[in-house]
């Protein structure tokens, strides 16, 4: 047998091999969990609505285009729910401003009775919408080359049904 041929030290290196193995297996499916569970401190220090004015604040200052929030009525959303929403709008503005050449976008959060929604608009050279995950609220994603794009949750905070 080969671990009986083994020095002492030699079996600990394939133990400890076998378990870094083994913990390297694990790291997409944990990496995977972390980063949905993270949450962004200025949530936490600031608020959703202030965060988000702030991301759009740092957007105006960065980029070659205007960017108009309108937002009166911020909803009360659960910690995931928040960190869903601040998330989206900071997906979409970095990949706006990567991709869409755009000179307005525009974000509108709005609260009725269905719930909040997020509708972001831009007016750059849009994209084929072929992939959307959404999480307990539904999308509806306008797009094609040359036209813009624009992108509505619905249900935010709610089962997801309207």
């Amino acid at each position: 047998h080969l671990s009986q041929s083994l020095m002492p030290c030699q079996v600990v290196a394939k133990q400890d091999l076998t378990l870094l193995r083994q913990q390297l297996n694990e790291s997409p499916v944990q990496l995977k969990n972390l980063a949905k569970h993270l949450r962004p401190p200025t949530l936490d220090t600031l608020g959703l609505e202030a965060a988000v004015r702030q991301m759009v604040a740092e957007y105006r200052r960065s980029c070659d285009f205007d960017v108009v929030l309108d937002a009166n009525e911020w909803p009360e959303l659960t910690g995931d729910d928040q960190t869903a929403l601040y998330r989206i709008n900071q997906e979409s503005l970095t990949n706006i401003a990567k991709h869409a050449r755009p000179k307005l976008v525009s974000i509108r959060l709005i609260q009725d009775s269905r719930g909040a929604r997020l509708i972001i608009r831009d007016d750059g050279c849009g994209f084929d919408p072929s992939r959307t995950k959404m999480l307990n609220a539904q999308v509806a994603i306008r797009s094609r080359p040359g036209e813009g794009t624009c992108i509505e949750l619905r249900g935010i905070g709610t089962s997801g049904e309207i």
